[in-house]
């Protein structure tokens, strides 16, 4: 799979992988037509990764999107006024929704290493809810 183009994995599910910032790869997954934010993971990860792991978690990210319940361990911050909700998607993927004045705006996900790395460091990951805020409007 070239890895930054874009992709139709199914009659619903199409997904486009792009360069978040020299270090990140971002995969922006459409559900029919309606974009459900994207997952992000560390370049050295996500290049390992075969096709079939890619759609995996492409699946997994529209089922956890659509799913009625969430996490019971989602905590709750606001930053550059985002509200960000963040919680365990899995054993190694944390997800990020996003909402201004009570709407969503979109959501996003990474492997569980990058994302405790982005909560130590207030500065980046605030320049990360701010660029995947700006992307989602």
């Amino acid at each position: 799979m070239d890895r930054l183009k874009r992709y139709r994995l199914n009659d619903q599910i199409v997904i486009k992988a792009y360069d978040f910032s020299e270090d990140v790869i971002c995969v922006e997954v459409t559900y029919d037509g309606k974009p459900l934010g994207a997952f992000c993971s560390d370049r050295t990860v996500f290049e390992d990764l075969e096709e079939d792991e890619i759609i995996q978690l492409s699946e997994q990210h529209v089922k956890r999107y659509h799913s009625d319940q969430l996490a019971t361990s989602s905590k709750r911050k606001t930053i550059n006024g985002v509200e960000v909700e963040y919680y365990a998607h899995s054993d190694d993927m944390m997800c990020v929704s996003m909402y201004r004045k009570g709407k969503p705006i979109g959501s996003f996900c990474a492997d569980r290493i990058s994302f405790e790395e982005w909560m130590e460091d207030e500065e980046l990951l605030e320049r990360i809810i701010s660029r995947q805020s700006q992307q989602s409007m």
